[in-house]
């Protein structure tokens, strides 16, 4: 939906139209008085006989006639139209991204003035100074004008393997401390955070060697500028890498989202940036890991290896994390959150109990993250599908088609797996029960005659438990499950 002005227009996905919001509200308001005097009749239809039963369904038809016309309350027009990934108003233009194309509308009368085709889905639309930027689905940005310019487009330059600093003896330490930091944590993708961007190097290097996206943090307004234009010549900014200029405390991201925060003022000055419980609240429960250090040349090298440790201990997570010295690198891997509950069945536990014991909720709730999957791979919800299961950090949603599984404190995908067969519906309404269950270590799931046992943080195959031999007849199939103590229970 866009809103301009009185008008409101909307993509459906099978058309576009545009409407007046104050007429459109009053056909509506309309239209529900309407419905709750048919429910009435409907009612007393069921006690009317004879002439008064027959004057109920005239005035039952004839407000549902008026009902169909109140939908179209408002609307000045309305265009087939296959486009619902965008919409946007541009002065007299209507621009609706669809999927390979982008269809741009008279406003004043819907008529289609043009058609671009691009390649994906268009999702992202921008219009400035007569220009109309398409974002899509594939990874292209397109711009389009009025009149055709007469310099070509400049084309923005593909990750390379060219390093966009000069040589010199940071190089190595560089290249040397991302693989001592990816080798010691094991942490290769999720996000990451470094603390002090300076230039941007050692953001680059572990954007090279890994998988992770990483945002840097730097005070210094030279700097940041710095590290923008050299990691832009690389492809990284933007979708691998961020610089944002801010002090470091405190920091304007949630909580919990990190996987690994490392230092890159560290290795160039020989002092960790931050307060240390300032950092903590963003280092994610079960597996997110601080570690700070460096090879030989690097100024780290130089910071005692137990100043590295009492400050990973002063960040107020030692009696729920592990501390250790790793070959020159101090590094802390938190635990789980004291008190945190789980949520492991569709009510909650074996005992349908529809209780978490979570001891750590409290008001005041905001959003923690969001993004996927997104509505396209979920279940209608007015088909009462099976709802996310949250247990060890991880949340478990079936679609359609597949079981997908997240990172439940900062939103990471971790696998998907398709189950076409596996879907099951009608459970709010109680015509069915759930088919997840999920402990620390698995996530089992139904299938026609077979239970399948899947390792909760791979999604791979560990086990395919059949039904007794006695009720492996072809007429049988699992209808419950439940898991306690090493247990199943179907």
């Amino acid at each position: 939906m866009a809103v301009q002005g009185e008008f409101a227009y909307l993509a459906t996905g099978s058309s576009i139209l545009k409407v007046n919001r104050g007429e459109h509200a009053a056909g509506s308001q309309k239209a529900h008085k309407n419905e709750m005097t048919i429910n009435d009749l409907f009612k007393k239809l069921r006690s009317l006989k004879g002439k008064k039963a027959e004057q109920a369904r005239a005035e039952i038809k004839t407000l549902q006639e008026e009902n169909k016309a109140l939908a179209k309350a408002g609307v000045l027009w309305e265009i087939a139209a296959p486009a619902r990934d965008s919409l946007i108003v541009a002065g007299d233009k209507v621009i609706a991204g669809g999927e390979d194309q982008v269809l741009i509308l008279d406003e004043a009368t819907g008529k289609l003035l043009e058609t671009l085709k691009v390649k994906g889905q268009a999702r992202g639309l921008a219009v400035s100074d007569g220009q109309l930027v398409v974002s899509t689905s594939a990874g292209e940005v397109i711009g389009y004008g009025s009149s055709k310019s007469d310099q070509p487009a400049s084309q923005i330059n593909t990750i390379t393997t060219t390093s966009p600093y000069s040589e010199d003896e940071m190089t190595a330490v560089y290249q040397q401390a991302a693989r001592d930091i990816l080798a010691r944590t094991d942490v290769k993708e999720g996000f990451c955070l470094v603390l002090g961007s300076e230039e941007g190097r050692l953001a680059y290097e572990l954007a090279r060697q890994s998988n992770l996206k990483i945002y840097c943090i730097e005070p210094d307004s030279e700097k940041v500028k710095q590290s923008r234009q050299k990691l832009a010549q690389t492809g990284y900014y933007g979708h691998r890498v961020t610089v944002h200029q801010t002090e470091l405390s405190p920091l304007p991201y949630s909580r919990y989202f990190a996987n690994l925060i490392v230092s890159d003022t560290l290795l160039k000055t020989g002092q960790i940036p931050g307060i240390p419980k300032d950092i903590a609240s963003h280092v994610k429960p079960l597996g997110g890991t601080i570690c700070l250090g460096g090879p030989a040349q690097s100024q780290a090298d130089k910071v005692e290896n137990n100043q590295l440790m009492d400050w990973l201990k002063q960040t107020g997570l030692a009696e729920t994390s592990q501390i250790n010295d790793r070959q020159g690198y101090a590094t802390l891997v938190r635990g789980a959150l004291p008190g945190a509950g789980s949520w492991s069945h569709q009510y909650g536990d074996p005992g349908n109990t529809a209780s978490s014991k979570d001891q750590r909720v409290r008001g005041g709730l905001g959003v923690l993250w969001f993004g996927d999957p997104g509505e396209k791979k979920m279940v209608n919800r007015h088909e009462g599908a099976v709802g996310p299961l949250a247990i060890n950090g991880r949340l478990f949603i079936q679609g359609e088609s597949t079981i997908m599984a997240f990172d439940a404190y900062n939103g990471l995908f971790l696998w998907e797996r398709e189950n076409p067969q596996a879907i099951r519906t009608g459970v709010f309404q109680n015509q069915n029960p759930g088919n997840l269950v999920a402990s620390d270590d698995s996530l089992f799931f139904m299938m026609k005659e077979s239970c399948y046992q899947l390792d909760a943080a791979t999604g791979k195959t560990v086990a395919k438990i059949p039904l007794p031999e006695k009720l492996n007849d072809g007429k049988h199939e699992w209808g419950y499950l439940a898991y306690q103590n090493g247990l199943i229970f179907g």
